[in-house]
């Protein structure tokens, strides 16, 4: 009984979430747009939290095995972009999300543009660098030679083979796979912000667009309501009337 009244409050308090967030600002009629991307904000925020995790978990690990040979910064910096933006990400998307189920209002439009934008203009460069500097880049496949002494296959490890095999170099794999799952998990977030951004242009020049239709109508109306004042005869208004 207790864990069917936990289903059914949960279930109402979806369902009035949704209402709310499906009315547009004079609640007049129905719209999902608000209540999508909510949704879609929420997803995204879970995503880059997951993201920047895996990013962060790779740091160390690279550090300990790992430095860059050219450049001032010898540290695992190609896995540090993204945490930035993804961070970003995840504090402006959970956010909003909890702001509009609390008001039913999304956030300036203006404001809600610009993060979208920044977001997605700097992973773009991010989630590059993370992939050109990923360690998975030089996994390669062990090569065999013989052995001499006992006639055998082995695999030999230098700088000039199989450095970089699992059999070698067997900490580079573990790596690699959390640098793969911080980028897997980061293109959708970039996916999602491109999304919301252009909707938010669209959606602004429609509501543009609509709310001249109806000026024009009104102006239209109010024309035709002056032309038909005094019997359809331009010029000739009610006003207070003598006989002689």
């Amino acid at each position: 009984m207790g864990v069917n009244g936990t289903i059914s409050r949960l279930r109402f308090g979806w369902m009035n979430i949704r209402e709310r967030l499906s009315r547009d600002a004079t609640h007049t009629s129905h719209t999902p747009w608000l209540f999508i991307k909510t949704i879609a904000r929420g997803i995204t925020a879970v995503l880059a939290l997951i993201s920047l995790s895996f990013f962060a978990a790779a740091i160390p690990l690279w550090n300990r095995d790992l430095e860059h040979i050219h450049g001032p910064n010898k540290g695992d910096w190609q896995d540090g972009v993204p945490i930035g933006p993804l961070a970003v990400a995840f504090l402006y998307n959970a956010f909003t999300s909890i702001y509009a189920m609390r008001t039913a209002k999304r956030v300036p439009y203006m404001l809600e543009l610009t993060i979208d934008f920044l977001i997605w203009a700097t992973l773009v460069p991010a989630l590059v660098f993370a992939t050109w500097g990923g360690v998975f880049n030089v996994w390669q496949t062990a090569t065999t030679t013989m052995d001499p002494n006992s006639s055998g296959m082995v695999v030999m490890c230098d700088m000039s083979t199989n450095f970089w095999s699992r059999e070698c170099f067997p900490d580079l794999y573990p790596m690699g796979l959390i640098e793969i799952a911080g980028i897997g998990f980061g293109v959708p977030v970039w996916i999602f912000h491109v999304f919301l951004f252009v909707h938010g242009i669209v959606e602004r020049c429609t509501r543009a667009q609509r709310t001249k239709s109806r000026a024009s109508e009104m102006i239209k109306n109010l024309e035709a309501d002056g032309n038909n004042v005094g019997g359809g005869r331009p010029g000739m208004y009610p006003g207070s009337y003598f006989y002689t």
